[in-house]
């Protein structure tokens, strides 16, 4: 009998990666603006719901999560909960895109902006 329970738990452990979600690692943070004044480069979300955080010295500035369109060039919202007038976090959910931060109405001073995974057990 223990014999069995063994052969069948070492037969469950080897397809558990199989079924296993998928998952972005924890690890991976988009630090979209560090210790900057403008907009950031254009970075690759993998896809899934995410946080968007930024702290700043916010001058008037307005930072907004923003990704690349189906036409690949107009930048759209990623949603009200990611545009900050000040130190902020929001969720949001896209699929695999492009995303930028992008600053507006004059320059902040000493902005930090990143996005990171949120672990879900769906893959």
């Amino acid at each position: 009998m223990k014999i069995m329970r063994r052969l069948l738990l070492a037969a469950a452990l080897s397809i558990w990666p199989a079924f296993a979600p998928a998952q972005l690692s924890t690890n991976t943070v988009l630090a979209l603006i560090v210790n900057g004044t403008a907009t950031s480069s254009q970075m690759l979300w993998p896809g899934g719901p995410g946080v968007f955080s930024c702290v700043a010295t916010w001058n008037g500035a307005t930072i907004t999560l923003q990704f690349v369109g189906p036409d690949g060039s107009t930048l759209l919202a990623a949603g009200s909960a990611t545009t900050f007038t000040s130190n902020g976090v929001g969720a949001f959910s896209l699929g695999r895109v492009k995303v930028q931060a992008t600053v507006t109405a004059g320059p902040p001073a000493a902005a930090y902006c990143t996005a990171w995974p949120v672990p879900t057990l769906i893959g």
